[in-house]
């Protein structure tokens, strides 16, 4: 009897995520340590994205729009891990920072917010249509304050500590938007899509507070693994 695909990846993701924890507490510090979390991540997106992409198959109109969205967010994301673990795992070096790899886990999060966008959870023909000129002028206005706001510190007037203080400023912006959209969704959706904006909602949340103190620390070199999530 063959296992369902969704109930697999949920296996993949516990079992992932318990080993993390277990490592966290009884491996030293050093290239094995940091070679499980680069790799059990690269995992972990590798799987969320196969998943948003089965569900944008199984869908129709807007909702396949938006499982499509967010499983290209995650594709981004998971090609900015790679380059971690080329990095760290391969070549057993640091990732450059900065680096043009932060600019990909700062624009996966755009694919999400266009996504929310669309209002799935509306009826047929109630919910908003977006164009790829709208899809385009959302990615330029997020391009447009990278380059504004992170970017000058890299390459005007290069400054690692400024550069560090703007990218996670941004960043924090981004996140914010991201879960006040969530949390409106959450609050005006039923059924079936208030569970799933509910854990959209959850899973941002965890992330957003955990990126920011994992990356406070990085800067702050109070930890040895300078990954930036």
């Amino acid at each position: 009897m063959r296992l369902p695909l969704r109930y697999l990846g949920l296996g993949v993701a516990v079992a992932l995520t318990l080993a993390s924890v277990v490592a966290a507490f009884t491996v030293k510090p050093g290239y094995a340590l940091a070679s499980f979390g680069d790799l059990a991540q690269t995992v972990l997106l590798l799987l969320a994205t196969l998943m948003m992409w089965r569900n944008a198959r199984a869908s129709r109109g807007n909702a396949r729009l938006f499982w499509g969205l967010l499983s290209l967010g995650c594709l981004i994301w998971f090609c900015a891990q790679l380059a971690w673990v080329y990095y760290e795992v391969y070549r057993r070096v640091d990732v450059p920072d900065p680096s043009l790899v932060d600019s990909l886990f700062f624009l996966h999060i755009v694919p999400f917010m266009a996504a929310l966008a669309l209002r799935p959870h509306r009826r047929r023909g109630t919910g908003l249509h977006l164009g790829s000129n709208d899809l385009a002028l959302l990615l330029v206005w997020w391009v447009y304050l990278y380059s504004f706001i992170v970017i000058p510190w890299q390459y005007v007037a290069f400054s690692p500590p400024l550069y560090a203080l703007s990218f996670n400023a941004l960043y924090v912006v981004q996140h914010t938007v991201l879960l006040v959209a969530l949390a409106f969704l959450y609050a005006r959706s039923s059924g079936m899509w208030h569970r799933v904006y509910g854990h959209l909602l959850v899973a941002s949340a965890i992330y957003a507070v955990s990126s920011r103190v994992i990356n406070w620390a990085i800067d702050s070199q109070h930890l040895l693994h300078r990954q930036r999530l």
